[in-house]
């Protein structure tokens, strides 16, 4: 295992490499300047691209970037003074952190209990409604859903908060947008891989050997259903921890997910490449963390071979 996660680590410094390449040259391709604006003269603007090394050949910066990079600083935010995206993710992933845990979590116990719903229930109609619940609610976006909410709890009925606080009730409306489309997802999943593990030998062998069938369905059937969520889990909690961007945007939380949506408004170059190397980590890492999980709960993976 250990060969093998040294090896996943090595592929996702490589893959870290090429995202920081790919996106360094794409925001220097975007028009115009950080540092441009209605107002300022050329004098000013051009000085300040100096301040900044952006006057400099782009091949030149890159090369002062990544050596800064191997240095753990991200650079300073072009927009805020003095202020350098290493303090601006301390400050904030706290908050999208919050919110992407609680929202994968409610997503993880109430996805798998409605997926055991629906292959256990003996009711067509209540197994229909919620294969059509989940694949309506599978095809809505999450900032869709977040204006929806806000529409109608915060301006029409005015029982939830639309501006975040931190206080419990502000996090309904953005954990919700964000649970909705993982619990469809997950709902889907368990109740395909239950109703396969269903079908499987074992389970008649067990039934055959006078086990109960409650003790077979959740000691042996949902063990088994249960691994093909466990390989999904680590992208999908990257997921609800990076797709939260809009949608702290739209309910003005301060997390990362904020300051990226701005930093692209505002073509804040540094800020752009700090937040999307974080990320990029961050999804490397989950993905890595599933792995390892599968192989625990399952000893026939054999990572090492992988």
């Amino acid at each position: 295992m250990v060969k093998y996660i040294i090896k996943r680590l090595a592929m996702g410094i490589v893959t870290l490499f090429f995202l920081v390449t790919v996106t360094f040259f794409l925001t220097r391709l975007m028009p115009g300047s950080p540092f441009e604006t209605d107002n300022i003269s050329p004098a000013i603007l051009a000085s300040l691209e100096e301040h900044y090394g952006l006057d400099k050949p782009v091949e030149e910066q890159y090369v002062l970037y990544l050596r800064e990079l191997l240095q753990g600083s991200l650079g300073i935010s072009y927009k805020k003074s003095n202020v350098s995206v290493n303090d601006l993710i301390k400050d904030g992933f706290p908050v999208t952190l919050k919110l992407g845990l609680i929202s994968f979590g409610i997503a993880l116990v109430v996805g798998t209990v409605i997926g055991v719903w629906m292959s256990v229930t003996k009711s067509e109609a209540v197994r229909g409604w919620l294969l059509a619940g989940s694949t309506v609610f599978i095809s809505i976006p999450g900032f869709v859903l977040a204006i929806v909410l806000m529409l109608v709890f915060g301006s029409e009925l005015k029982v939830l908060p639309v501006i975040f606080d931190g206080s419990f009730a502000s996090y309904i409306l953005p954990v919700t947008a964000l649970a909705v489309y993982p619990i469809a997802e997950v709902s889907r999943l368990v109740h395909s891989s239950y109703d396969d593990a269903m079908n499987q030998d074992y389970v008649t062998m067990a039934r055959a050997k006078g086990i109960s069938k409650k003790r077979v369905m959740f000691l042996h059937v949902l063990k088994n259903a249960l691994l093909p969520l466990i390989t999904v889990s680590g992208p999908m909690l990257a997921f609800q921890i990076t797709g939260s961007f809009v949608v702290e945007s739209i309910f003005t939380i301060p997390g990362i997910g904020k300051e990226f949506v701005n930093s692209v408004n505002n073509r804040d170059y540094t800020v752009i490449m700090g937040l999307t190397i974080f990320v990029g980590a961050i999804i490397i890492l989950a993905n890595l963390l599933s792995d390892i999980i599968c192989a625990m709960v399952d000893p026939r993976i054999k990572l090492g071979k992988s």
